[in-house]
């Protein structure tokens, strides 16, 4: 989910399970020079997100 120009949130699974203490901050690139998949996150337009299964599917648009 991009929710600023500067600001998106990934998570693995859903994100209301995941305890403040295991929230890490992590830069885009960082994360996209590990898993270059998730490169279609950088043109999503704020308010906008994306989600899949696993690496294997391809990105839906999340609503």
């Amino acid at each position: 989910m991009r929710w600023k120009d500067d600001y998106w949130e990934m998570f693995v699974g859903d994100s209301s399970d995941i305890p403040d203490e295991d929230v890490r901050v992590v830069p885009l690139g960082a994360m996209i020079g590990i898993d270059d998949s998730l490169i279609p996150a950088i043109d999503l337009i704020n308010g906008n997100g994306l989600w899949r299964e696993s690496k294997e599917f391809e990105w839906q648009e999340w609503k």
